[in-house]
């Protein structure tokens, strides 16, 4: 066998065992944990101060106000609503609501504390601040929780040990393929950042449904690491402050946070290159572990093709046909315990479209501004 088929060998067999390693090992734990605290934890009796940015909302908070006002809590708690310079009626629509929530505080930027941080980092730091409570949960005003338990199921994951507990916050994607991606994205992203917090190893969050101490919080001083990047109020955020034994995922579908999918591929694309602005500032171990998984995944496909014409080839198709079953029988688990079945049918294809995500998408990405929001 010549050098080339070597090394194209040798680099589809790497990628064949970190494909191996993650689906049928690292992943794991998210199928078999529990909703639940475990046994020697107790979890949290502490009020709770929901968190909201919102700018130019006021449709959203019409619908969600409400189920955010009428969560379920055995203690107390408040909303904290901040205005970040919103020029449509999203002000009025939360003053009427607070005369009659008096559980609702609204909060409106100045001029000068909204030039201060990029994105709505300053919103979220002034909406901390006014914060009654240590236990902070944090959501978007575009989002809405499951059920009305949302709030006591992510305060029972936050005992005594636990100052974070990551959430979990599907897409609701628009008609078609492209909307069936979008979901599924948002669901491999929660697999692998649930699996690493799982596994003692978290490395980043959505804001869409987090929950951390205010303590915590202040401890690092916010978001003064990164106040140069507009988006990591959440991935930065437990980037500096999650360790091995500090943070707890919270599985069960009651405390899902849903939002819906951007409406084209083009604002889509948009959001994940504000996250893959704050990606390339993760730890070096967590760069390398997720890079080195979606080149895994990537390179067992597009080498495993120009081996097809090996004299390997038999080999080849066993090896893929192993690969694509055991990651076919973990994601019929994972999106059976997370609610999402109904991806099931496309989920083959879905695995093919996050090879044109890895290198079309990410091309696209990385050759647009940094910063803008």
């Amino acid at each position: 066998m010549s050098f080339v088929w070597t090394v194209l060998l040798v680099v589809f067999g790497l990628s064949w065992v970190v494909q191996l390693l993650f689906w049928g090992y690292w992943v794991r734990p998210l199928i078999t944990d529990s909703a639940e605290p475990h046994d020697t934890e107790v979890p949290s009796e502490q009020p709770v101060s929901i968190v909201v940015c919102a700018k130019n909302e006021a449709q959203n908070l019409q619908r969600h106000l409400p189920l955010w006002l009428g969560q379920v809590s055995d203690t107390a708690f408040e909303v904290v609503l901040v205005d970040d310079h919103s020029t449509d009626d999203t002000l009025a629509v939360a003053h009427a609501f607070a005369a009659v929530h008096p559980h609702l505080r609204v909060l409106s930027l100045t001029d000068a504390e909204s030039a201060a941080y990029p994105g709505k980092k300053m919103a979220l730091t002034r909406g901390i601040a006014a914060a009654r409570y240590d236990l902070l949960l944090l959501t978007d005003a575009d989002c809405y929780p499951a059920s009305n338990q949302w709030l006591q199921s992510m305060r029972a994951r936050a005992t005594e040990h636990k100052a974070i507990v990551l959430g979990i916050a599907p897409l609701i994607g628009p008609s078609g393929l492209a909307g069936r991606f979008m979901e599924y994205e948002a669901i491999y992203t929660a697999i692998q950042y649930t699996t690493f917090a799982l596994r003692g190893d978290p490395y980043m969050g959505v804001g869409r449904n987090m929950m951390y101490r205010k303590s915590l919080f202040d401890r690092v001083q916010g978001y003064s690491s990164h106040t140069d990047i507009a988006s990591g109020d959440d991935d930065l955020f437990i980037r500096d402050t999650a360790d091995t034994s500090n943070t707890a995922v919270q599985l069960s579908q009651k405390s899902f946070v849903y939002s819906a999918a951007p409406s084209t591929i083009s604002s889509y694309l948009q959001q994940k290159r504000r996250h893959l602005s704050t990606s390339v500032v993760y730890k070096p171990r967590h760069i390398l572990a997720l890079g080195l998984l979606s080149f895994s995944h990537l390179h067992i496909f597009l080498y495993g093709i120009i081996l097809l014409f090996s004299p390997l080839w038999t080999y080849i198709v066993i090896a893929i046909s192993i690969r694509t079953g055991v990651y076919g029988v973990r994601m019929a688990q994972i999106l059976t315990k997370l609610r999402h079945r109904h991806l099931l049918p496309h989920v083959l294809l879905l695995d093919v479209g996050m090879l044109i995500y890895y290198t079309i998408g990410t091309l696209y990405l990385v050759s647009t501004k940094r910063n803008k929001w």
